[in-house]
């Protein structure tokens, strides 16, 4: 995916509220995926790829890319400071 399209689509899930705005219970980045999907970009994280993992508000789980979970983390904290200036 082109990164100006994730960006889009990581602060349209965190409008949303499908992806949390606030960083919550941090499990662990760089484990393995078995195969679970992005919730940030959609598509599968390939078994021997790292992932992030977050414990949503809810005790979810949240999985993500290590590349989109960074882009989560700087867009999350950009929408932050959007509504602070508006």
């Amino acid at each position: 995916m082109a990164p100006d399209a994730l960006k889009e689509l990581i602060r349209d899930r965190i409008k949303c509220g499908y992806l949390p705005r606030e960083h919550t219970i941090e499990l662990w980045q760089g484990g393995a995926s078995f195969g679970h999907v992005c919730d940030a970009c959609g598509a599968a994280i390939a078994s021997n790829d790292p992932m992030g993992l977050l414990c949503g508000d809810n005790w979810s789980l949240i999985r993500f890319h290590l590349d989109c979970f960074k882009v989560w983390a700087f867009e999350r904290n950009r929408e932050a400071d959007v509504e602070q200036t508006a």
